[in-house]
């Protein structure tokens, strides 16, 4: 007996373990899962931001005769409640206890606190990359600027040069072309001034040379200046892209200024700065409240009151016995109506059977005070009415000829045999 009991117990297990894979195992995993992923979140979010809260506290005593340790574990405390406080705050609403905004109001001034930690910690990283990016194109513009303003001299130099031989050349040609043509054994002269114009060429032509060599030189050491400043600003690489993108998109301007880049990178980082603040501060008690509505809704194992006992049963068991248990109560409501229904109409047959024997007294009393000789009148008075009101009760309880007899003075119904009725009485 007790074998085929532990067989149908753990038929009805497997059973039941079943239905549940069937019912319940695809909507328990999923929630496991997202449960998972969002403490996940909130688990990498917090420590980077208690890294981020540990090296921005500690750096604040640096150099100062505090020990820096002591602000680092300052900045991880505000940053536990920070994250904590709202949690404790639904958990004192759950259970109804006192101190809710005692809560919420730390929890304020904790969260401003690692907001402005995470924030300096940002700009600070942000001040670097600005400082580079100036530095780094500094050094490219007084370059390119020496070597331009060199050159800028040298080729008005050269100007210069041509400038002084064309004029030489030409006012020596004006002089042979005078020679030639004035018709005197002179030519010899035209000669000295032709030699005169080659040399005043040669040399502006020597002249403007060196000056090319020069210049040549000042643009190579330009190249060479302007690709060492390259170099350099791109090994600082001073600006992530995305900045750089943002910057252009918000200037519409291929090659946005610094100070553009800078706005756009600080813009970034209070967006990024805030929304890792929420994943930690906010997030979690979203989390916590999920898993007390979880916990509302999951049964408990049902412990007996004392003298009753818990019965196993199958679910098609316990769909026969709910209904059973439905079908008894309808017949239970069915029975106390009906038994309430009785009760009235007994009541109210008793009454009006007392109504009846009450009415046929008087109906009685009245015949055998009318027999004995009194008038309606004095039967009125002794039954407390008028004669009218006498007259409409007995119409129903009186033959026509007894209400002919007692109100219009007619012969008795009984005749003799009622005067002896009511001498014997």
């Amino acid at each position: 007996m007790t074998a085929g009991a532990d067989e149908y117990e753990e038929r009805l297990t497997l059973i039941g373990a079943l239905r549940w894979m069937r019912d319940s195992f695809a909507a328990w995993f999923a929630t496991g899962w997202l449960y998972i992923i969002l403490w996940t979140v909130v688990a990498g979010a917090f420590s980077v931001l208690m890294y981020i809260d540990g090296k921005f506290s500690r750096g604040l005593a640096e150099g100062a005769s505090i020990d820096p340790l002591s602000f680092q574990v300052m900045g991880w405390v505000y940053r536990l409640f920070a994250a904590a406080f709202l949690m404790a705050a639904a958990r004192c609403a759950y259970k109804g206890i006192k101190g809710i905004w005692t809560f919420r109001l730390i929890g304020i001034f904790a969260s401003v606190i690692v907001c402005l930690h995470a924030f300096g910690f940002g700009f600070e990283a942000l001040a670097d990359r600005r400082d580079q990016a100036m530095s780094a194109r500094t050094v490219a513009e007084l370059a390119q600027t020496n070597h331009t303003d060199q050159i800028a001299t040298l080729e008005r130099q050269k100007d210069s040069l041509r400038a002084d031989r064309d004029g030489d050349v030409e006012r020596l040609q004006a002089s042979i072309q005078g020679i030639v043509s004035d018709g005197l054994n002179n030519d010899a002269l035209a000669d000295v001034y032709r030699q005169d114009q080659t040399r005043i060429t040669d040399e502006a032509r020597r002249k403007i040379g060196a000056i090319d060599d020069q210049i040549l030189g000042l643009m190579k050491d330009a190249n060479s200046a302007e690709s060492s400043a390259t170099v350099i600003e791109a090994d600082a690489r001073p600006w992530a892209p995305l900045f750089i993108g943002m910057a252009q998109l918000l200037t519409w301007s291929k090659e946005p200024t610094d100070w553009a880049i800078y706005l756009c990178a600080v813009g970034f980082i209070i967006f990024w700065v805030l929304l890792g603040e929420s994943l930690v501060i906010f997030l979690p008690e979203r989390i916590y409240a999920m898993h007390l509505k979880d916990a509302d809704t999951r049964p408990r194992d049902v412990q007996p009151e004392e003298g009753k006992v818990i019965i196993k049963m199958t679910e098609k068991e316990a769909a026969e016995m709910q209904e059973a248990l439905a079908h008894y109560a309808k017949l239970r409501e069915g029975h106390i109506k009906g038994g309430e229904t009785n009760k009235r109409k007994s009541r109210q047959d008793t009454k009006r059977l007392e109504a009846n024997q009450y009415m046929e007294k008087r109906a009685a009393r009245v015949l055998r005070q009318r027999r004995t000789g009194a008038s309606v009148s004095d039967i009125s008075k002794s039954l407390g009415v008028t004669p009218a009101v006498l007259g409409l009760e007995m119409r129903q309880w009186l033959t026509d000829l007894e209400y002919r007899y007692v109100f219009d003075g007619g012969p008795d119904p009984q005749g003799d045999a009622g005067e002896n009725v009511v001498s014997g009485s």
